[in-house]
Formats: C-alpha cells, sequence, structure tokens
C-alpha cells in the first residue's frame, strides 16, 4: 500500500519525476538507466513501528526514506548546488503536501492519519552519476488499522 501510494503521488507531479524504490544498490543501477530526471527514490526495506491496543487493534507507524535527486556535476561551485539543493526541497515539499491530500477513491477518505517528524538533508554528488538534492526521512502512519477480534470464555 505506502509504494502504491508514492508511486500515485509521483505521477501526480506537476514536474514530470522517475520514480525508483528498492535497495540502494539497486537504486544506483537503475538511476543509470534512467532518462528522466529528477528522480525520487524509496529505499527499502521499510521498516515499522506496531503498537497493539488493549482492544486488539494495531496502529502501524512506518519509517520512509525518499530522496529527491536530479544530476548534477562533480565541477559545479557550492552556488550551483545550492541551486539544485533548492529546487528538489520545492519538489519534496510539493510530494508532502500531495501526500497529505491523497486519498482512498473506493472511500474518498484520506490513505495516511499523520505524517511527521520529517527531517531533510542536502545531498550532493551522490551515486555514480552524480545526482544532488535531499534526502528525506518521515513517518506515516495509515488510516485503516488492522484489529482482531477476542473473544473470552466465562467457564
Amino acid at each position: 500500500m505506502i509504494v502504491s501510494a508514492i508511486q500515485n503521488v509521483v505521477s501526480q507531479m506537476s514536474m514530470e519525476c522517475s520514480f525508483i524504490y528498492g535497495l540502494k544498490g539497486w537504486q544506483n543501477l537503475q538511476a543509470d538507466k534512467t532518462a528522466v530526471f529528477p528522480v525520487i527514490f524509496l529505499d527499502e526495506p521499510i521498516s515499522s513501528i506496531d503498537n497493539f491496543s488493549q482492544g486488539g487493534a494495531v496502529d502501524i507507524t512506518y519509517n520512509l526514506n525518499i530522496a529527491f535527486l536530479t544530476k548534477s556535476n562533480l565541477s559545479w561551485s557550492a552556488a550551483q548546488q545550492d541551486v539544485v539543493i533548492q529546487a528538489m526541497r520545492n519538489v519534496r515539499r510539493e510530494f508532502i503536501l500531495r501526500l497529505k491530500k491523497i486519498a482512498d477513491t473506493s472511500t474518498n477518505q484520506h490513505l495516511f492519519r499523520s505524517i511527521s517528524n520529517i527531517t531533510t538533508l542536502n545531498a550532493v554528488n551522490i551515486f555514480d552519476v552524480n545526482l544532488s538534492g535531499v534526502l528525506v526521512s518521515f513517518q506515516v502512519v495509515p488510516m485503516s488499522s488492522d484489529g482482531i477480534c477476542l473473544a473470552v470464555s466465562a467457564t
């Protein structure tokens, strides 16, 4: 559900972006083949924190790491890199705003109860194709919770 929601948001971005998800090594290989930049990378595996309530419901908080990157050059000055980083910060902002608004088409309800703890780190000339931008980590809590019914026998 998380990957398809992110894929859906990327497809709606105002700027055409590539979307790649997987392990870092896989992302690096795919970046070499990518023709459309910027690229939005979703790191896998995706970790979660599962909170079990007394009634049997499970609230799951997913920890996501996403990179918003575009082509750069090793010879660029700090000022040139700053322009690219600011552009990728704008892509990140649009992505987060769209993620907050995304809804389940069958129920017309938002998919995520919360999006929180957003941290951003600038990245310069990463991977072997020289990509610069921002690395973003945040947490999402889906609206739906998994529940189980607990029956207690009075014998």
